[in-house]
């Protein structure tokens, strides 16, 4: 939570989030993470997450090509286009 907190889109207010699962490995763990807009019975969507454990802290590893405060998720400042990826759980204008 705390790293999609960081996102400045108003995400975390439109979209319900629930940690589906984690499973631990010797060097990091996987998280499953769904996403589906407040208030609605809508399909959602599932986004996994690598975490690393960092100075005493599970922090979601980066994928290749992201910048390290993202880890996989759209860049919290619309990055260079400013379009979210093709897999990205909608999301409802902030009010």
């Amino acid at each position: 939570m705390e790293h999609l907190g960081k996102r400045n889109d108003g995400m975390l207010q439109a979209m319900d989030v629930d940690i589906k699962g984690v499973s631990f490995r010797t060097d990091g763990a996987d998280a499953t993470v769904s996403f589906k807009a407040k208030g609605t019975n809508a399909a959602g969507l599932e986004m996994s997450y690598q975490l690393e454990l960092k100075e005493g802290k599970w922090t979601v590893k980066p994928k290749p090509g992201q910048g390290a405060d993202h880890g996989g998720a759209a860049p919290a400042h619309g990055g260079a286009s400013g379009a979210l990826p093709s897999n990205h759980p909608p999301i409802a204008p902030a009010k």
